[in-house]
């Protein structure tokens, strides 16, 4: 089966052996997510693999391949601001968490 332009971002598309993906976005939210698991001879071209983990037999090419935790705490910071004790820097975001 060819699958073109899907979005299957953060979920396990059904895949069968010998399927075609173009253009796809597989992307999950947490590194080294195994998909299409047990099935063979599947390709994938231009796709987006974001913390994917494709079966060893895969052809990719021209994909974007990267393993990252979005949620990874990078530095703590001890702040004086009202009703937050520290503030969590991470990846994308900052997240302050309250004093009590």
């Amino acid at each position: 089966m060819t699958h073109l332009q899907k979005n299957y971002s953060n979920q396990d598309p059904a895949c069968e052996n010998g399927d075609d993906f173009t253009h796809c976005n597989l992307s999950q939210a947490e590194p080294n997510t195994v998909i299409c698991a047990g099935k063979t001879g599947l390709v994938f071209v231009e796709c987006n693999l974001s913390n994917c983990n494709v079966p060893g037999d895969a052809v990719v090419t021209k994909c974007l391949i990267v393993q990252a935790n979005r949620d990874a705490v990078v530095e703590e910071i001890e702040t004086d601001i009202p009703g937050i004790g520290t503030l969590e820097v991470r990846r994308n975001v900052i997240v302050g968490r309250g004093v009590q």
